[in-house]
């Protein structure tokens, strides 16, 4: 659940005459930040895939943020470090220093929300209409906070199920998954059938501890567990 607050405390309600809260008037200019490939790879995509927002620039680090605040004019940072970053505290005081907010995406190794002072914090497990909604939450100066969605129960695990490695066809499927593909295009690769794919991601899905296929490729990124 991904709640948002205004600056005295009150929930924040999308706008009349909006859908789900979607800007109907220009996009929403977003700067990404992300250290990892797959998981930078993985929110552009997002992004690109939303005409309320408009990814105006990407960089793996604060160093190519330094100069895109300035280039690109974003009116919102999407912040995802990897776990132990060094560089938060530093993007963090960069952002307040061009007056533009951060969304903060945090790993999906991390035990709770980082106690950080930005605006918004988000889960990997976020889906799209979250991401959305707090871009455009911050970007008006309010807060938001997202808690850790539920496992999925669809498919019930043992406990330490987390821990098990995944096997060599699921390492394939959860490739081609980070590649962007559908079910029914990862059965096609790997000709087998689309019923067998949906079964490997469920097994991918609760191998990893993950709610939603994006937070499997960001928690595998996160393990090593993905090729470029």
């Amino acid at each position: 659940m991904t709640e948002v607050f205004r600056d005295g405390g009150g929930p924040w309600l999308p706008p009349s005459g909006t859908e789900s809260g979607r800007n109907r008037g220009p996009p929403l200019p977003v700067l990404l930040v992300a250290a990892h490939p797959i998981v930078r790879s993985g929110l552009a995509r997002i992004l690109h895939g939303r005409s309320d927002l408009e990814l105006v620039a990407d960089t793996d680090g604060v160093k190519g943020a330094r100069s895109l605040l300035a280039a690109a004019q974003p009116r919102v940072v999407l912040f995802a470090p990897e776990d132990g970053s060094d560089e938060i505290g530093e993007l963090i005081a960069l952002s307040v220093q061009a007056e533009v907010p951060v969304l903060l995406v945090y790993g999906p190794d991390a035990a709770g929300s980082p106690e950080l002072d930005v605006p918004g914090v988000l889960h990997a497990n976020a889906t799209p209409e979250q991401i959305s909604a707090a871009l455009h939450a911050v970007a008006v100066g309010l807060n938001v906070t997202g808690a850790r969605q539920p496992r999925r129960s669809s498919a019930p695990q043992e406990s330490g199920a987390a821990d098990l490695p995944l096997t060599d066809r699921e390492m394939q499927v959860l490739q081609l998954v980070a590649g962007g593909l559908p079910n029914k295009g990862i059965a096609r690769r790997l000709n087998i059938s689309e019923h067998t794919v949906k079964f490997h991601v469920g097994s991918i899905l609760g191998k990893l501890g993950a709610a939603s296929r994006t937070e499997a490729v960001t928690v595998a990124a996160h393990r090593g567990l993905l090729t470029l």
